[in-house]
């Protein structure tokens, strides 16, 4: 270490203005950051309704926390292991996105395939309105919503987009499974073109 080097002295020692500003690291690793810093301010985010402006606190100001309350070999020193919590907190964000990418294609996968979804395009795609309004080739957008089964009863609720050259509808449908068998109980539908809704409700098991 230097003899100008003041890092671990404590909160109000002077922060070298080579290091001031965002720390990424800090922002997007919060309390571990913190952890791994000395910098214990950082599970402020945890507090009621101010915590989440600490999220951005932390970020700006890391750099001067850490510098205050660990020692440092150096300037070159303290930013290079700050660079490295950079890199594993955008790790971490990556591995996140990828994530909830994958568990987003698995329910795309699990509501596409589902007895109510199957019967509620089947009610509306072969009427002469949605020949009309929607057209033909038709793609159904993301799925969203909800399905809970067990073996012999289950209720669903889903919610998607279909578009065609002519337009599209949006659809809301409701499903119940009575006896092991699907029924759609409610299903509201809301063409582009239109101002009001109209609603199907549908007994089909197939």
């Amino acid at each position: 270490m230097t003899n100008n080097n003041n890092s671990g002295q404590g909160q109000g020692t002077e922060v070298p203005a080579e290091i001031k500003g965002w720390n990424w690291g800090a922002f997007l690793l919060q309390w571990i950051w913190g952890l791994g810093n000395k910098s214990y301010k950082t599970f402020m985010i945890y507090i009621p309704i101010a915590g989440i402006a600490f999220f951005f606190i932390n970020g700006a100001k890391g750099n001067e926390w850490a510098w205050q309350n660990r020692k440092w070999e150096s300037i070159e020193h303290f930013k290079k292991v700050q660079r490295k919590w950079t890199r594993a907190g955008l790790a971490v964000l990556g591995g996140m996105f990828m994530l909830f990418f994958a568990m987003s294609f698995l329910l795309m996968g699990i509501f596409n395939k589902s007895e109510v979804y199957e019967m509620s395009i089947s009610n509306i795609v072969h009427t002469e309105k949605f020949i009309d309004k929607v057209g033909e080739p038709y793609e159904s957008g993301m799925i969203t919503g909800s399905i809970q089964s067990s073996n012999s009863n289950g209720s669903a609720e889903l919610n998607y987009t279909v578009e065609g050259p002519n337009g599209s509808v949006d659809v809301y449908v409701v499903g119940e499974k009575i006896v092991g068998k699907w029924i759609v109980t409610s299903q509201v539908i809301h063409y582009s073109d239109e101002d009001e809704n109209e609603v199907i409700v549908s007994t089909d098991t197939q």
